[in-house]
């Protein structure tokens, strides 16, 4: 289900026509440590999945599950904040590809859905100017995902103790849970 969604949001995201987005990765505090971590080509979109909170849906399965989730999307580009000092139309042209960055990509989610996902509602819109010569711009969205587990029984051997067992035995058989 995480693995669906992630591959979907990253192939539509990075197949934009004219997109400028050159990476999507998932999140792992990127921007937070970026002198320690090998560069990545910007702008780049990370995916953060926050907790996932599951309910069994008692109406169409035992194995059946529902989540509402929240994701978030963090949107990072390049920024020389000494440029928008100066009031240059390049400046000001920098300022405005990064906040539609944001639009363009909501565009392209619109609709998105999947087999374990429904549709994205974008739910907040965060900027972080604390990064130097980075800024990232956060979408969050919230996402219904579904999961079914597919229960498989498998035969087990099992070797008792003979005080355990009746006469006649040294093993039994176990029916139970596949184990993955």
């Amino acid at each position: 289900m995480r693995k669906e969604f992630y591959l979907a949001v990253s192939e539509r995201l990075l197949s934009i026509e004219g997109s400028p987005i050159q990476y999507v990765d998932l999140w792992n505090n990127n921007v937070e440590y970026i002198e320690q971590e090998t560069g990545w080509p910007r702008p780049a979109v990370f995916v953060e999945f926050r907790p996932v909170m599951w309910e069994r849906m008692t109406t169409r399965g035992a194995n059946e599950y529902q989540a509402r989730a929240e994701i978030r999307l963090h949107i990072v580009t390049d920024w020389d904040g000494s440029a928008s000092s100066e009031h240059s139309d390049e400046a000001r042209q920098q300022t405005i590809e990064a906040l539609d960055l944001s639009e363009q990509i909501h565009a392209a989610l619109l609709g998105l859905h999947g087999d374990h996902f429904g549709d994205l509602e974008i739910q907040a819109t965060l900027t972080n100017h604390n990064h130097e010569n980075l800024i990232e711009n956060v979408e969050v969205y919230n996402v219904t995902f579904t999961r079914s587990i597919e229960k498989k029984t498998q035969r087990v051997r099992v070797p008792m103790d003979a005080k355990l067992v009746s006469p006649g035995g040294q093993e039994t058989e176990v029916v139970g849970p596949e184990i993955p």
